[in-house]
């Protein structure tokens, strides 16, 4: 993930054909009747929320990446992006005693500053189910504004996930066609919300560490 053009490619291709898995099966949805009708919304909304996680977690993981290929220093980078690197590397110490391993990371928290980040390409935990928790512990561990998902909250949880669990355990589960709609336009807006998040995020330089104004002398 070089440039912001590959990344934002990356962005739109994965966007591209959930959206139009998404449509073809919502065009069946809207002609289906009958007991062929209900498997088809119950299947559909299964996929709903795998489009939802799957899209959101390819796209922070893309942004990951980008960052990680900028091969910059920790002074460089936004405090969230420093405490993940300096936690990948003091996780070396583990194995030391104890008074080791505090002296280890004391000197790793004074002496990184101008050394290159650890941030593997590969190296970040998405966690399993994209609950509105673990989507704000994921936005806040690569510094990416989520206010604007903050009112999708309650969906996220109800109408997405716990629709989509019920659906795995087997339990009957009821969808009228509205229902089914209204949710397909929502995760359609979410994932549209969250492309534009990382890719604002990348193309202003978020993952840089803001400027710090220096307050004037105090006249003598």
């Amino acid at each position: 993930m070089r440039t912001l053009e590959e990344l934002g490619d990356a962005l739109d291709a994965d966007l591209a054909w959930r959206r139009t898995e998404m449509h073809s099966l919502l065009s069946s949805i809207r002609v289906e009747r009958g007991p062929a009708g209900d498997c088809l919304r119950r299947a559909g909304a299964a996929l709903l929320y795998s489009h939802w996680e799957g899209y959101t977690k390819n796209a922070l993981e893309n942004y990951w990446r980008y960052v990680a290929r900028r091969g910059l220093a920790y002074k460089e980078l936004s405090y969230n992006f420093v405490a993940l690197g300096i936690e990948r590397e003091l996780a070396r110490t583990q194995g030391d005693g104890s008074i080791s391993r505090l002296i280890g990371r004391v000197r790793r928290i004074m002496a990184c500053d101008d050394e290159r980040a650890l941030m593997s390409a590969r190296d970040i935990d998405m966690q399993s189910n994209l609950n509105s928790e673990v989507l704000s512990e994921l936005f806040e561990k690569l510094g990416l504004d989520g206010s604007l998902l903050v009112t999708k909250h309650h969906f996220i949880d109800f109408s997405l996930l716990k629709n989509r669990n019920s659906i795995a355990h087997g339990e009957y589960l009821m969808l009228s066609v509205d229902a089914y709609t209204e949710a397909h336009k929502e995760v359609l807006n979410l994932m549209s919300t969250v492309r534009s998040i990382v890719s604002n995020a990348a193309s202003t330089g978020q993952y840089r560490r803001t400027s710090m104004v220096s307050s004037p002398r105090a006249s003598s």
